[in-house]
């Protein structure tokens, strides 16, 4: 019996985004956003449930300053993302990694409006 050995295949993964260097000169990138809520489908728990609407970082989650970040970011960093303008990074997501954000918002139909956008992103304050 002859066995047949085959070459290993190798693919080419993207490179991913190198963290932000506060201060650096080109401290401004593209990111892609998404959305989320406190609700079910965003994280598996329901009103009343313990951690209901608690960040990562222990906070309340607020629309309009909540932002899930990749692990490069502190909780604390408060960043200005190109027409939403400040916000706090108070929240991690399992599907969150670098060059990607998620945006807090209260209601389910303006998380599924906002959808999938580029934007750039500034460091303003690292905590």
């Amino acid at each position: 019996m002859t066995a047949i050995i085959t070459p290993p295949t190798y693919i080419e993964l993207p490179a991913p985004a190198p963290p932000f260097i506060v201060g650096e000169p080109l401290g401004i990138r593209a990111f892609e956003l998404t959305a989320y809520t406190s609700g079910y489908e965003s994280t598996q728990k329901n009103p009343g449930e313990v951690g209901y609407g608690i960040t990562a970082s222990g906070e309340q989650a607020q629309e309009g300053v909540t932002v899930a970040c990749p692990p490069s970011m502190a909780f604390g960093t408060v960043i200005e993302v190109d027409g939403l303008g400040e916000r706090i990074c108070q929240d991690r997501g399992g599907a969150i990694t670098e060059g990607h954000i998620d945006v807090y918002m209260d209601e389910l139909e303006d998380a599924i409006e906002f959808g999938r956008q580029k934007r750039n992103i500034r460091i303003m304050k690292e905590d």
